[in-house]
């Protein structure tokens, strides 16, 4: 039994000392595992390219495990708070936060952290994990490098966003092997009304317009085939309103094998509008350049070059616009020689800076391609200059002003014929008078002397004298009306068929009476019968106008009164011809020019040869003279030789008033409210039984009471004038003779006067053979005795 219990108690000596041995096999083993796997950890640690140390919970260093880059900066032996090296306090307080973290929940934490050693900044990726209780193993891994050009990629990428979306065009980037939206910026967003973002990954089928994204797969198909840009203006409406947008299209290669397509739109609507509106503009400036005949130039002052843009000459349909390029020099030769040194010294004067602008009228040639000479009128500016002043560009217009310099020439023509018509009427004024002095003088004189003679043949003799005086004070004012009637331009005719042959054995016997003692008088009249449709005042007029001015210039020989018919019987000429003293060439060229006296001591005012040729050409005809000195003068005028078949030839011949063919027991009513003029009438009628009607309501009156046999009616007269008392009478009295006595005698007045149905007429002053003759005549229409 002790045997047993012995053996017992040795193997389990035995035992535990065989546990003993392995125990300190084992030990030795665990501590050579351990050492070595130290050194491993070590050599780990060593290997990390980063900062490996223990961290307690406050965040102070307690150790740095590996050699770092920090060795050349801290003191190992010293512990560092976490404050040291990150000095941000968002960046400290992030930091302390996974510190308490980690160390509570002992779950491993990663972050970034920004440090600053004495002054570089650098960036660490840092692994924290629990140690053990309040310790903390951090591992801090260098990654500044790569964080610097993450930033620098960010930096670029915010930066061509930024452009992109600052880019006043729409633009995209499409995936064209995916098809899906890869870019989408801002304006893209604003001009299709989408959010961009939504665009992005998208394909075309999400294109915002629907009838745009048509368009647009057209584009990138031409695109695609062309391997060109494409563009196209693409019409569509956005918020209900048509809008234009210009889109291009671009395929590029990116990366490998894809392929982007870029696009970019812009809304042009208001430049289309814009440029519509600029088109028209165009359009009225070249039809305004036109109608004011303006070209429009530029001049490149280094290169001697000008352009001219000939729009002066445009065609009717405003586009054949002519672009001319010219040096210098050959312009200045198109240029009249008379011009082009002043037109050469003004552009110098602009170019150097002497003069602001240019200003010039002259002539020019060739450059038109018309091969005349017009007159051009330049304006024209600098628009560029160098430092010293020195123009470099010059811009201008001209336009043709012949017309208005053709214009200013006939108007200083006209002055100085003013001018000479100022100073010649000043000397009518002056010589008219004298020349209506002259006979109301005599007039005047011999009136007072005739009142205090008894002898019946002196007072014949001055009878005589006042007569003949008062003719030419007729003449004067009839041509004083004619002169006055000129220039309102007032002068009328009344034309009738008059008889050649017959008018001129009228005037005969007139124009013997003018005749000298030595000059004798010669009517030519080659045809028996010469008629024409003409006024006969005024071819008395004129014909009595050469009449006269041959007697002033003819003391001897004859005066021949004559006619032709010319042209295949298209015109008669009449002539005056006489075998005076003849006129000068000179004289000759202003004969008919207006206050024009040749012969300055006979009567007369100078109008009638003036008068004479503006009632020939008014009548159509042509006026003339030709003359040698000491050998004559010849006088004509040409009418057209034509009759109206519709008319009957008209005859003033009247027979000689004959007093014994009215019986004296007649009454007349006189209708005249002057009372001088009604003397007058009343002593040449004062054998009559006589009636006065101071205007012409008494006359309409006296008319109904007295029933006169012939009515002389002045046309001027107050409350009622002739006219309308003729009218009120012929509504109870057709029949009775009513003759007009009025001052106003000229060739229209008369016409009124026989338009209102008048049975005759008298013109004032009032002749007494004429007025007799008259009533005669107008009581044997009326039926009288």
């Amino acid at each position: 039994m002790e045997k047993v219990g012995y053996m017992s108690l040795c193997i389990i000596l035995l035992i535990m000392c065989a546990l003993a041995a392995l125990s300190l096999v084992v030990r030795k083993r665990h501590h050579k595992y351990v050492d070595e796997k130290a050194k491993f950890v070590k050599g780990v640690i060593s290997a990390i390219d980063g900062v490996v140390a223990i961290l307690d919970g406050s965040g102070t260093f307690l150790e740095i495990l590996n050699n770092t880059l920090w060795d050349s900066v801290i003191d190992r032996s010293k512990r560092y708070e976490l404050k040291y090296f990150v000095s941000d306090e968002e960046e400290l307080r992030k930091c302390l936060e996974i510190v308490k973290r980690v160390l509570s929940s002992g779950v491993t934490e990663r972050t970034k952290v920004k440090v600053n050693i004495r002054g570089r900044e650098m960036h660490f990726k840092v692994s924290v994990v629990k140690y053990e209780e309040g310790r903390l193993l951090v591992s801090m891994i260098d990654d500044t490098a790569a964080e610097k050009s993450r930033l620098e990629e960010t930096r670029h990428r915010l930066a061509i966003e930024t452009i992109l979306n600052e880019i006043p065009v729409s633009i995209t980037v499409k995936n064209l092997s995916s098809g899906q939206y890869l870019i989408w910026n801002k304006k893209a967003s604003l001009l299709w009304h989408v959010d961009g973002k939504q665009m992005v990954g998208k394909f075309i089928d999400w294109y915002p317009v629907q009838q745009v994204g048509k368009a647009v797969a057209l584009l990138e198909e031409k695109a695609c085939k062309s391997g060109a840009v494409v563009s196209e203006v693409i019409d569509c409406t956005l918020e209900n309103e048509e809008h234009q947008i210009f889109v291009n299209k671009l395929v590029l290669p990116f990366l490998d094998e894809e392929q982007w397509v870029v696009s970019t739109a812009v809304d042009v609507t208001d430049l289309v509008e814009k440029e519509r509106i600029i088109s028209e503009l165009n359009k009225k400036m070249m039809m305004v350049h036109k109608s004011l005949k303006l070209a429009s130039f530029s001049i490149d002052v280094r290169e001697s070059l000008l352009d001219v843009n000939l729009s002066m000459f445009l065609d009717d349909d405003g586009k054949s616009v002519r672009q001319v390029s010219l040096s210098l020099e050959q312009f200045f030769n198109c240029i009249s020689e008379n011009y082009r040194s002043e037109v050469r010294y003004s552009l110098k004067q602009l170019i150097t800076g002497e003069k602001e602008n240019l200003s010039e009228e002259y002539k020019i040639r060739s450059i038109t391609g018309r091969g005349t000479e017009i007159w051009i009128a330049s304006y024209a500016i600098a628009t560029e200059r160098d430092k010293n002043g020195v123009a470099l560009y010059i811009v201008g217009g001209a336009n043709d002003i012949t017309k208005r310099k053709k214009l200013e020439i006939e108007l200083e023509r006209d002055k100085i014929l003013a001018q000479q018509a100022s100073k010649q009427k000043s000397a009518y004024l002056a010589n008219m008078s004298h020349d209506i002095r002259t006979p109301l003088n005599a007039i005047i004189g011999f009136s007072g002397i005739m009142a205090e003679m008894d002898d019946r043949k002196e007072r014949d003799s001055l009878i005589s004298i006042i007569k003949s005086n008062s003719d030419i004070l007729l003449r004067l004012i009839d041509d004083i009306l004619d002169i006055s009637k000129i220039e309102a331009g007032t002068l009328a005719f009344s034309y009738t068929n008059v008889n050649i042959n017959q008018l001129f054995d009228e005037l005969q016997p007139v124009y013997q009476m003018k005749m000298a003692g030595n000059v004798s008088l010669v009517f030519e009249k080659p045809l028996e019968e010469c008629i024409i449709s003409t006024d006969r005042s005024r071819l008395t007029q004129v014909l009595t106008n050469f009449v006269t001015n041959a007697v002033k210039f003819t003391s001897k020989g004859t005066i021949t009164v004559g006619y032709d018919v010319q042209n295949d019987k298209k015109e008669i000429l009449l002539y005056v011809k006489d075998t005076g003293c003849g006129i000068s060439q000179d004289n000759l060229k202003v004969v008919f020019d207006r206050f024009v006296r040749l012969n300055t001591t006979a009567a007369g005012t100078g109008l009638g040869l003036s008068i004479s040729s503006l009632i020939v050409e008014a009548m159509g005809g042509r006026i003339g003279a030709e003359s040698k000195e000491n050998e004559g003068s010849t006088f004509w005028f040409t009418l057209p030789y034509k009759k109206d078949d519709t008319e009957t030839t008209e005859s003033f011949q009247v027979a000689a008033p004959q007093l014994s063919n009215i019986k004296t027991d007649i009454t007349i009513l006189i209708a005249e409210d002057n009372e001088s003029n009604y003397l007058l009438v009343s002593s040449i009628l004062k054998q009559f039984k006589l009636i006065h009607a101071w205007n012409g309501e008494e006359a309409v009156n006296m008319t109904k009471a007295y029933n006169p046999d012939v009515i002389l009616m002045d046309i001027m007269m107050p409350i009622m004038d002739g006219y309308q008392a003729m009218a009120a009478i012929r509504e109870f009295s057709p029949e009775i003779p009513i003759i007009a006595v009025t001052a106003y005698a000229s060739s229209e007045d008369k016409k009124k006067i026989e338009d209102a149905k008048f049975s005759g007429f008298v013109a004032k002053p009032v002749n007494s053979k004429v007025l007799i003759n008259t009533i005669i005549m107008a009581l044997k229409l009326g039926g009288g005795d």
